[in-house]
């Protein structure tokens, strides 16, 4: 069934099986994002990613001196 969007129907028959569209009701816990909302999460995402950052910064020194301690004791 095709309808292009225009509108959905509220019950969709398969194979037999009446399934309901629960996509058209509207209730108090599915809405979409306010503006406000949805710049905390971008400003949420980024100071994530600068933390994430900074952790493998912090992981590769820590490799670099464990490489070099390494290399002393190889030394001897």
């Amino acid at each position: 069934m095709r309808n292009y969007g225009l509108t959905q129907p509220e019950i969709t028959f398969v194979n037999g099986r009446a399934y309901r569209n629960e996509a058209l009701e509207r209730d108090e816990y599915h809405r979409s994002m306010t503006q406000e909302e949805r710049q905390i999460l971008v400003e949420r995402h980024f100071e994530r990613a600068e933390l994430r950052q900074i952790e493998a910064d912090l992981n590769l020194l820590k490799a670099v001196e464990l490489g070099k301690a390494l290399q002393q004791l190889k030394e001897g």
